[in-house]
């Protein structure tokens, strides 16, 4: 997961142009917009972060890489994988 902070984020127009814009770079990336904090929190599906704030970049906003998380394991933690 990718988080970005951007100040210049103020409506759901310019939220769903930051959508459009991750959208057309990596199609199967999960976009999640939070109006209220100015974050967009990106969970792409090959794009790397330095391309992800490009293309919001070329949108016309200002990102800020607030965090990156590494990748959810498939499964949960506390599962038993242990074969017979």
């Amino acid at each position: 997961m990718i988080t970005f902070k951007v100040r210049d984020m103020f409506s759901s127009r310019s939220a769903g142009t930051i959508v459009k814009s991750v959208k057309a770079l990596d199609s199967g990336a999960r976009v999640r917009v939070n109006m209220e904090t100015h974050s967009v929190e990106i969970e792409p599906s090959w794009a790397r972060p330095d391309a992800l704030r490009e293309a919001i970049g070329k949108a016309g906003f200002t990102p800020g890489l607030a965090k990156v998380s590494p990748p959810k394991p498939p499964f949960a933690s506390d599962v038993d994988l242990s074969l017979p």
